[in-house]
């Protein structure tokens, strides 16, 4: 550059001209003042050339603040179709104007300024804006302004979003990128503004004397060459030229530099160089970032195991695919790129309906994310999951989508796997007891679509397993399984549910003969001999079946319907099915009333307590009393503990129950204190899982505390069987209880097994005899002569006594009974003998004489006399009953089985083990079957008496017809015949064992 300023000295104007080649600029130049305000405006229009495409806003203004060139940025950033011209200040603030106006004047004076301001757009949002506005020079004078705008709302709010940290540093001032320069290419000499010596770090003192020598020297060798010729070319062409070039400072390092500028002759006929000049560093490390951060992320995506990609929808076109394509596709990165069309090649058409599906979302403007199947260039199919999200122009169109594809085959595999594992059972292949609920339930749920539930259940596996080993019995499982399919058609649901029961569901079948026939397929066609290793065994099966809806509309209740019908079926002794409908067993009826009712019974205290009184035998004075709990059912009247405390321990209910005993009998006792009656002890029974529950202590301290009573007043009675586990914490929970003055009563005390442990080991007050050994007493063994029962009470009497317990014989119902217990020194008395258990108004009397005498005679049932003949069975009849009417109200619960003792044309007495109310709006149906005949007659309980086993005998009074009379009075007659002759009573179901045990052990089946 230097050689081209002494060609410039050598030559003077003639080789100028010569070497420019334009010599009418040079004489126009020279033709006009120093001062010429047309030749600042061209100078002025060259700047704003120079601007016409810069992606900033931009205006030049001249020396009187008047705007000379601006492009149009403004006007799409503030949202204006309306040209802006000189318009800008009028949207701003007063304030703000003020300031914009004070930094155009700072400028035109020589001073760069940069401002913030906020600027309101077309639809009254608010733009931080940041304006630079430098100085523009020429002939060592300032003929105008150039002002570029920046769009930086988004920092701004950035910024604002740092408000949580405490310590905010305050930004840095803005520093001025642009300045403005001139240069005389004849003599070298640059002369700039203040931001031009401040970006090449020129000192003050040598700011005068700067040549275009010492910006040469910093240009760095790689753009030295370009940056000559294109000074050549300016001088030449009289074009304007833009270069970004870099530079090097001994500390601050490379620097970019851009710089724009035109040539033109000045009037002294020297070629000068006007121009800008911006420092990009920070720009140009930006991009450099961007560029590194863009191929450190491309070759991410290039070895991930997946697919990123970028598609200009208008166009078609895939605008970015990772190399991930070929792994995934087996198809080119290049090929997929010129053929976007191959995306949706490779997807199956029966997937094609759901990536239309998916595309309409991505229209809609929602992101996506599914699974779908490809098709790999070497035939394999591959599962892949695709989430894309759209880009939505302003008109709401869709333009772009960005997406990525995973393979997923793999963890489809082992999903599929994990899956099947958790629904099928691993020995048989069917599904299992999971699936099986599960399904339950889901069909459950449709109560228009009516399904049966079979249980099948292989007798003696348990036993086989035991004695030949489980492989024996998994060899019978597995072959069991695989017959039971070929004789089944797919439409029959097929589980196993556990050991050796499977479970079997039907659907949409027309009539329940169609169930029938699938069980009976099973019964004849399913060959009940295995072969097993060497072993041949014969395994029968048995089959219990329930319907939904029709027998309940809950899965859980349906698995129990059907579990009872197959108890049923295992009483016989060959392959069999039994079908249980709850609403044809009177039982079921009334367990499921009393399961849905209980909850509500003890939140709105339905429960009461009945109280049994304990009595010295010597005295016959009442030392204490039992609280036993009634409900007071609306439908069955008073309902035992023996019928519903099972049912709140499968509820989860019994803890609320023991509450609610202890709470009411320590208010019953403080009301009778009240009432001037002195202290008893009563007892109640408290069940096992109450003493892991810590808010029953809890509850016991708040009951003594508010009814002002002392523990010892209270007695709490446990059986043998809360003993057994948990030792630890009951030992912690008794002495609780004991340092409170709570008595420990062992209830049932003989029918454990480790009841002398028990008084050794735990803190034990009282020990009451179970009613079993109290009701052998008077008995003598024929073999021996002996009464071990009498024996056994003696012995623990004479314990009691020894240990320092007190004895509490239970069930005494006899004389003979009191006079032995009296005579052994048993401490209280519990019975029938001296009372049965009453409400607190009816006991009341006995507790004020403090005295109770036993009953004179033997306890006998209060009996209905019939006036006609009765024929006594020696054995009892099956017979069919079922209720019909109960408080008015006509109910159909189907029939249940109960034990005819005798009958008459007028009524009949039957045993049963179900406790029925006696009351006159209870309705009764029976089905008598007798020598061949069936006759139904209707009627109504008169009396009932508890009987052993908690079963019950009832009187009934029939209520007939004279036709149903007449028929029912030849039936009697012919039976009265036979039974008089001793003769056997053909076609009549007799049951040839005890009655009571009889239906005892059929309630509990």
């Amino acid at each position: 550059m230097n050689s081209l300023i002494y060609l410039i000295h050598k030559y003077h104007l003639k080789g100028c001209e010569r070497m420019l080649g334009n010599r009418s600029l040079i004489q126009t130049l020279l033709s006009r003042s120093k001062h010429d305000p047309k030749r600042d405006l061209e100078v002025l229009n060259m700047y704003a050339s120079a601007f016409k495409k810069h992606q900033e806003i931009t205006y030049i203004l001249d020396k009187e603040s008047r705007i000379v060139r601006y492009n149009q940025n403004l006007n799409h950033l503030l949202g204006y179709h309306s040209d802006l011209s000189g318009k800008l200040g009028t949207y701003l603030s007063r304030n703000d104007h003020y300031k914009y106006l004070l930094m155009i004047s700072k400028a035109l004076n020589g001073h760069p300024v940069s401002l913030d301001l906020l600027v309101k757009t077309k639809q009254k949002d608010s733009l931080h804006l940041h304006f630079d506005c430098t100085p523009i020079e020429f002939e060592h004078s300032t003929i105008g302004a150039c002002i570029v705008i920046k769009d930086c709302s988004k920092s701004k709010l950035s910024q604002e979003n740092l408000h949580f940290n405490k310590i905010v540093q305050p930004p840095p001032k803005p520093t001025i990128r642009l300045s403005s320069w001139e240069c005389d290419f004849t003599t070298g000499d640059i002369k700039g503004t203040k931001s031009f010596y401040n970006m090449f770090y020129v000192p003050k003192d040598t700011a005068s004397r700067l040549n275009i020598s010492d910006i040469y020297s910093l240009i760095h060798k790689d753009d030295y060459d370009e940056f000559i010729q294109l000074t050549y070319q300016s001088i030449s062409s009289q074009d304007t030229f833009s270069k970004e070039f870099s530079i090097n400072y001994s500390e601050q390092g490379k620097q970019y530099i851009r710089a724009v500028w035109r040539t033109f002759m000045s009037d002294d006929c020297h070629h000068k160089l006007i121009g800008i000049a911006e420092n990009t560093t920070v720009q140009r490390e930006l991009e450099d970032d961007l560029n590194f951060d863009i191929s450190q992320l491309k070759n991410m995506h290039d070895h991930l195991n997946g697919v990123v990609w970028n598609l200009d929808v208008k166009t078609n076109r895939f605008l970015y695919v990772s190399g991930g394509i070929e792994n995934i596709y087996g198809v080119s990165h290049q090929e997929f790129i010129e053929n976007p069309n191959l995306w949706n090649d490779h997807v199956p058409d029966e997937d094609q309906d759901k990536i239309d599906e998916h595309y309409k979302k991505l229209q809609a403007g929602e992101s996506v994310c599914y699974e779908h199947r490809i098709h790999h260039k070497n035939g394999n199919i591959i599962w892949v999951e695709s989430e894309c999200i759209p880009k939505l122009d302003k008109k709401g169109n869709l333009y772009q989508l960005f997406g990525c594809v995973r393979d997923i085959t793999e963890s489809k595999a082992m999903k599929a796997i994990i899956e099947y594992n958790a629904t099928h059972d691993y020995l048989t292949g069917l599904h299992n007891r999971l699936h099986c609920y599960q399904t339950m339930e889901e069909w459950s749920k449709e109560p228009d679509r009516p399904f049966s539930f079979i249980y099948l259940d292989l007798k003696r596996l348990a036993s086989i397993n035991e004695t030949l080993g489980f492989n024996v019995g998994d060899g019978i499982l597995r072959q069991m399984a695989h017959r039971i399919q070929e004789v089944l058609s797919e439409e029959v649901y097929t589980a196993r549910v556990g050991g050796g029961t499977f479970a079997l569901m039907i659907r949409d079948f027309e009539n329940e003969e169609d169930v029938y026939q699938v069980t009976q397929d099973i019964l004849e066609k399913i060959e009940p001999s295995f072969q097993v290793s060497h072993f041949e065994l014969i395994v029968e099966v048995r089959m219990g079946v329930s319907f939904f809806p029709n027998d309940s509309e809950h899965a859980s209740k349906l698995l129990q319907l059907s579990g009872l019908a197959l108890q049923r079926a295992k009483e016989l002794d060959f392959s069999n099915m039994q079908v249980y409908h709850q609403s044809n067993d009177l039982f079921a009826q009334k367990r499921y009333e009393l399961e849905k009712d209980l909850r509500h019974a003890i939140q709105n205290k339905e429960l009461i307590l009945y109280y049994q009184p304990k009595v010295r035998p010597a005295n016959h004075t009442i030392a204490g009393l039992e609280a036993l709990i009634r409900w007071e059912h609306p439908t069955w009247g008073i309902v035992t503990p023996n019928e519903f405390i099972s049912l709140a321990e499968e509820s989860y209910l019994i803890s609320d129950l023991t509450v609610f005993v202890v709470e009411e009998a320590c208010r019953q006792l403080h009301e009778w204190h009240e009432a001037g009656l002195p202290y008893r002890i009563i007892s109640v029974n408290v069940s096992p899982s109450c003493f892991l529950d810590k808010n029953f202590m809890k509850a016991v301290k708040e009951s003594l505390h508010s009814h002002n009573l002392n523990g010892k007043w209270l007695e709490v009675e446990v059986t043998e069987t809360t003993l057994l586990k948990n030792h630890e914490q009951l030992i912690q929970c008794f002495n609780e209880l004991r340092a409170l003055g709570v008595k420990i009563a062992l209830d049932d005390f003989g029918t454990g097994y480790s009841s002398l442990s028990y008084i050794k080991d735990f803190p034990i007050d009282t020990i009451k005899i179970d009613k079993s050994f109290i009701d052998q007493i008077g008995t003598t063994q024929k073999d021996t002569h002996t009464n071990k029962e009498e024996q056994l009470v003696s012995t623990v009497i004479f314990l009691a006594h020894a240990m320092k317990l007190t004895v509490v014989a239970e069930g005494v119902e006899t004389r003979r009974q009191l006079t032995f217990l009296t005579q052994k020194d048993c401490h209280e008395i519990q019975g029938y003998l001296y009372s049965k258990p009453k409400p607190a108004d009816e006991i009341f009397d006995l507790l004020e004489s403090g005295k109770i005498l036993p009953c004179p005679a033997p306890i006998k049932p209060d009996v209905e006399q019939r006036e006609h003949y009765r024929v006594q069975f020696d054995s009892p009849v099956r017979t069919r009953m079922k209720l019909t009417q109960v408080r008015g109200k006509d109910v159909d619960v189907g029939f249940t089985e109960v034990l005819m003792k005798d009958l008459s044309i007028g009524g009949l007495k039957f045993v049963s083990a179900l406790n029925i109310p006696v009351r006159p709006d209870v309705k009764i149906q029976f089905e008598l079957s007798l020598l061949g005949q069936t006759l139904n007659v209707q009627g109504q309980i008169m009396w009932k008496n508890e009987m052993k086993y908690d079963t019950y005998d009832y009187g009934v009074q029939f209520s007939v017809s004279e036709v149903e009379e007449a028929a029912l009075s030849k039936l009697v007659n012919k039976l009265s015949v036979i039974t008089s002759k001793k003769l056997e009573c053909p076609d009549t179901p007799f049951v040839y064992e005890d009655a009571y045990a009889h239906v005892h052990r059929m309630a509990h089946q």
